[in-house]
């Protein structure tokens, strides 16, 4: 089922407030949560500097979350993958082969468990990721290669440009939006 502007409106506005923002306007949505073209468009606005020590603390945690979960692809292991993602309604996910979102984290659950299983073995390397933090969230981009081979046997190698959104919750910083997409 194919979700409608309004629909993503109303999801991307889920997570919008978690950022700290008020407002959603349909024209305005990434074009990833659109599926009209992989290439992010920046909705935030305002910028709320953190203290040094916190940005960086901030920053190495984000890291982290990030190095954590391709580890856990790498390691082809959904329970470690889960812990770095926040489990509600908010939820967003749209991997390579995606067409349409996956939205809520059963959904997106059984996004990367697909993904997990579509290969027997699989290693991504993490380019160092550029991140950014505004309103309470931390956007992060980064390149990603995957190299590993099908449940068939055969070799597969692909360039993965990476989005992602993470939030706060206690001490750490949790997904809650992911978007990889194949340049080219």
């Amino acid at each position: 089922m194919h979700a409608s502007k309004k629909q993503l409106c109303v999801q991307w506005l889920g997570l919008a407030r978690v950022a700290g923002l008020e407002t959603c306007n349909p024209g305005v949505l990434p074009s990833a949560i659109l599926g009209v073209v992989p290439t992010p468009v920046r909705i935030l606005s305002g910028h709320r500097r953190l203290p040094i020590q916190q940005a960086n603390a901030d920053t190495e945690a984000v890291k982290a979350a990030i190095y954590g979960i391709y580890a856990a692809l790498s390691e082809r292991d959904m329970r470690k993958m889960e812990t770095f993602w926040v489990h509600d309604e908010n939820v967003v996910v749209i991997n390579v082969p995606n067409k349409v979102p996956s939205i809520g984290w059963d959904a997106c659950k059984k996004n990367w468990e697909a993904v997990i299983n579509s290969f027997s073995k699989v290693s991504a390397k993490v380019q160092p990721p550029h991140i950014h933090f505004i309103h309470g969230a931390a956007a992060a981009t980064t390149a990603i290669e995957v190299h590993g081979t099908s449940k068939d046997g055969q070799p597969e190698s692909l360039s993965v440009l990476a989005t992602q959104i993470f939030v706060k919750h206690g001490e750490r910083w949790l997904a809650i939006a992911h978007h990889a997409s194949v340049p080219g």
